[in-house]
Parts: C-alpha cells; structure tokens; sequence
C-alpha cells in the first residue's frame, strides 16, 4: 500500500512539473518584445536607455549645531548610456558670514556611460565637513543639491522618402507622420517623440518640411550646454537654448528654426527643420538628429534646525 501511494505522489510531482514547463514554454516569445539589457521597455537600439542621473545625499545628523562640523555624504549614479561631465554643488542660501556651506561649493565629476553592469557610480563630498557659528538659535536651514551636466540626444527617422515629382509614386507620401517603430532615439531628460514630414516645390528643388517634437522628462530643467561651466549656480540668468544639427544621410543637411538653436521653454516643444534638394529620383534614406544640451536637477537634502552655541 505504501509503494502504491508512493508512486502515486511520483506521478502528481511529474504531472505537476509538465504543467510548470509547458506554461513556460506557451509564452510567446514576443512576450519579452521590447526589453532592453537594463530591463527597460524598447523598440530600438536607443531607446532602451534609462533615464537621468541620480544624487543620492546622506547627512550626517538630523540637526546642525552652531560651532560643531556638520557633512553632507553624495553618491551619484549615471543611468545613462553615455559618458558625462559635470559639476554636483550643495547650497543652504545662508550668508558666508555665517560659515555653513560656501556659496556656489561645488565639485566637477566624469562619469563613463552605463553598461550591461549597471550605471557607473561615484562618491561626492565625502571628505567635506561644514561649520556654522551663529550667537543665536538661527532657525532652519534648508539644503539644496544640483546636479548640471552636459548630455546629447541621437539617433535617426528611418526610412524617410523624396522623390523629384510630387504626383508621381504615391507610395513615397508628400505628408506623413511616422510611427514609433521608425524613430529610434536615445533617451535621456530630453527626447524625440514625434516627426511629421511635408513635401512641396520650390522651382527646381524638392522642400521637405519635417516638425519635430522633443519632450522634457521628469523635473529636470534644460539648460544651454555652456551653462554647465557656469561659476554663478543661482544667479545666471537662465537659458534654454540648446543645439539642434539634422542631416538626410547622402543627401543633404536640414536648418532648423533659429540657426539650428531651439529654447525648450515647456515640456513640450516643437520645432520646423526645412531642407532645399535636388533629386532626380526616389530616394528612401534615414534623416538623422543631435541634440547638444544641458541639465540641471535640484534636491531638497532636508530642512534642519540649527542651533545656537551652547555658552
């Protein structure tokens, strides 16, 4: 009877794995269609990129004692997979007659792009320690992190079409809007997210009008890439003007709207890039994009109580 019931269980415990495997194996493979190395949701080759940099900031007390050392421990992740530079600065907006923080105290960083093992990580402000000396009970003092880098966006509109006559070959469109599936764009703070196409003639060239739209990701502001040198942390005035270069592969290059210089004044923006060409027959071949900018994020490190001297 024991035997019977033993083989019994073998058989449940089989019957039981068939069903795991199976189930296993009834997944679709295009289940996992667009998971990228990082775990990231991707349709393709850039934009599997996970987004920003990340300032993590560790006090080291609650509360900050006047006459007593007070430090701020920083540890930066580049999520992003491209190599950046840039400065992290702490700010607490009390007067330097008051010791604490130095206005516009800042450190430069070089971080290499993210791979397969993560992001690249580094340690800040670990060997830095602050003193504030106030004769009286100041009140609280609120801290402020940044993070200002400099960043680049790339990538290419696949398989856009001009042809020399705008009535003949219905199959390369003169007005078009192209899907997800043919924009492959690195992500980061700043991103592609839609290009629309316009043909017209103009004499003996072909006028291609393309209308982009670039979007700013979560909280960070973009900035002019030459704001990242900047010494003055809160008092430049602000500047959202970034680079913009297009080029139609073997054909030609775009100008976009101001010189090729863009402001991204919200989060969202779009722009017109015109390109002058003479074809003399159908041409189906990818527009590229580089966008050269810059980014600032702001922290709150905390708000803490600072207390007088004790006498």
């Amino acid at each position: 009877m024991k035997k019977r019931n033993l083989r019994i269980f073998s058989v449940l415990i089989l019957f039981s794995a068939l069903i795991i495997l199976s189930g296993c194996q009834a997944i679709p493979e295009d289940g996992f269609k667009g998971i990228g190395k990082f775990g990231k949701k991707t349709e393709s080759q850039f934009s599997g990129r996970l987004v920003g940099v990340d300032l993590t900031t560790i006090p080291s007390s609650k509360e900050i004692r006047s006459g007593e050392s007070f430090g701020i421990a920083g540890v930066l992740k580049n999520n992003l997979e491209q190599p950046i530079e840039g400065k992290a600065c702490l700010s607490d907006k009390v007067s330097d007659s008051f010791g604490g923080i130095p206005s516009n105290y800042c450190q430069s960083f070089f971080m290499e792009a993210a791979d397969e093992r993560g992001p690249d990580q580094i340690e800040l402000f670990q060997d830095t320690s602050f003193t504030y000396d106030v004769p009286f009970d100041f009140g609280d003092v609120g801290i402020n992190s940044y993070i200002i880098y400099k960043a680049k966006m790339q990538g290419i509109v696949k398989n856009v079409c001009i042809k020399p006559d705008l009535f003949e070959n219905p199959e390369c469109k003169n007005a078009e809007t192209f899907s997800r599936e043919s924009l492959d764009f690195s992500s980061g703070p700043l991103v592609i997210t839609s290009v629309k196409k316009e043909m017209s003639k103009q004499e003996n060239q072909v006028v291609m009008r393309l209308f982009v739209t670039l979007q700013k990701l979560g909280n960070s502001d973009i900035i002019s890439s030459e704001l990242v040198d900047s010494v003055d942390l809160e008092g430049f005035i602000k500047d959202n003007d970034v680079v913009i270069t297009a080029n139609y592969a073997g054909i030609g290059e775009f100008a976009c709207d101001n010189d090729n210089i863009i402001e991204i004044v919200k989060s969202s923006t779009e722009i017109e890039c015109v390109g002058k060409f003479s074809v003399d027959e159908i041409i189906e071949s990818p527009v590229s994009f580089v966008v050269e900018y810059g980014v600032r994020e702001t922290k709150n490190v905390g708000i803490f109580p600072l207390v007088a001297r004790e006498v």
